[in-house]
């Protein structure tokens, strides 16, 4: 009997001693499995979640950024092209441009002016043509000493444009103011026209220049050496009045006119 007390006890011992074996090794396992598993699944989570996230990010943020880069640049080279373009069409379109008006412009301001100088040329031409023939026919049949008479203003000035006494050379104490005005005379008398020359006394020295009794302009002064018209009167400086510089008095004292 007690033997078999004893071995109930034993037993029990046994089952107790196994059932907390198993109790504290489940609990070590558990844990230990637990950690290792943890580990083992986050690490392959980790890196599933992390592949699959950058797949889905990079998707989403590759259309998200095409969209916004794509507007952003839009904008910005439609500005810029915009610019770009604009200035380099402005200078060629303005140098195109600028190129046909000239040219247009050119041919059309020379038959314009081509017409008016071409109007005007024949007219002055045929005007100064006329009377210069006219009074070579005139000096031709009948001889200048019937002939020689006062010009009218228009002749007087055409006469001047074509006399070229002005452009001898002044020489002093060789050919000065006397010689101008007696080769002017002397020309004017060749054409047919009755020419004076004009002795001018001033406060200081004296001045010889020529003029014309026209038949409807009056008497009129021409300096040889200019070919100008000047206001001959007494009491007024000869230069200065005329709208010439003189730095000595040149006060008109007394004229004569020799015909």
């Amino acid at each position: 009997m007690k033997r078999v007390i004893l071995t109930i006890i034993m037993f029990s011992i046994l089952l107790l001693t196994a059932y907390c074996s198993y109790n504290f090794g489940s609990t070590i396992g558990y844990k230990t499995g637990y950690k290792d598993g943890y580990e083992a699944g986050y690490t392959a989570g980790n890196e599933t979640g992390y592949i699959y996230g950058s797949q889905t990010g990079f998707t989403r943020g590759y259309l998200i950024g095409f969209s916004r880069g794509n507007e952003t640049g839009y904008f910005a080279g439609y500005l810029n092209g915009n610019e770009t373009g604009y200035n380099l069409g402005y200078r060629i379109g303005f140098r195109d441009g600028e190129q046909r008006g000239y040219e247009r412009g050119f041919s059309a301001g020379y038959e314009l002016g081509y017409s008016n100088g071409f109007e005007t040329g024949n007219a002055t031409g045929f005007n100064l043509g006329y009377e210069t023939g006219y009074l070579q026919g005139v000096i031709d049949g009948a001889g200048r000493g019937f002939t020689i008479r006062d010009p009218t203003y228009n002749e007087a000035m055409n006469f001047v444009k074509i006399d070229q006494t002005d452009k001898n050379e002044y020489v002093e104490g060789v050919y000065t103011c006397i010689n101008f005005a007696a080769d002017f005379k002397m020309n004017a008398f060749n054409a047919g026209y009755r020419c004076g020359l004009v002795y001018i006394e001033f406060i200081q020295g004296a001045h010889a220049l020529v003029c014309f009794n026209t038949t409807d302009g009056g008497l009129i002064f021409i300096e040889p050496q200019t070919d100008d018209m000047m206001r001959v009167e007494i009491g007024i400086r000869y230069w200065n009045d005329n709208g010439y510089t003189c730095p000595w008095n040149d006060t008109i004292i007394r004229y004569i006119i020799i015909w």
